[in-house]
């Protein structure tokens, strides 16, 4: 997919937690990145919790593996930047130029955090 005219460059990205409706999108970031063949941009940064990080992993290897394998090709990949945040609201972060809270919130049977 080639990248988006006349978008302005998406620079983070908070997730609040690991479900679909959150996550499915990650693998079209590039869509809004700079085109690069050999994935030399800067990447887009992505907060979320560890709960979330290693969902991610599962669901996309390819978007947190950081090296190639032996005889791997590139692939053009969103290129992201995972910082991973704790789950506490007594340490808040900077997105974005904001300060946002992690609040823990139950989702059904799962806790999330939530901003």
């Amino acid at each position: 997919m080639p990248p988006l005219s006349n978008t302005h460059p998406l620079r983070q990205i908070v997730l609040t937690h690991e479900h679909a409706d959150a996550v499915l999108g990650l693998d079209d970031i590039r869509a809004v990145q700079p085109y690069s063949p050999t994935n030399d941009i800067a990447p887009t940064a992505i907060y979320l919790s560890q709960e979330a990080m290693d969902s991610v992993g599962v669901k996309f290897p390819y978007l947190v593996q950081k090296k190639l394998k032996e005889g791997q090709e590139v692939r053009r990949v969103a290129q992201l930047d995972w910082k991973i945040i704790e789950n506490d609201c007594k340490k808040p972060f900077v997105a974005s130029g904001l300060e946002l809270v992690p609040l823990p919130v139950s989702y059904t049977t799962s806790i999330f955090t939530q901003f």
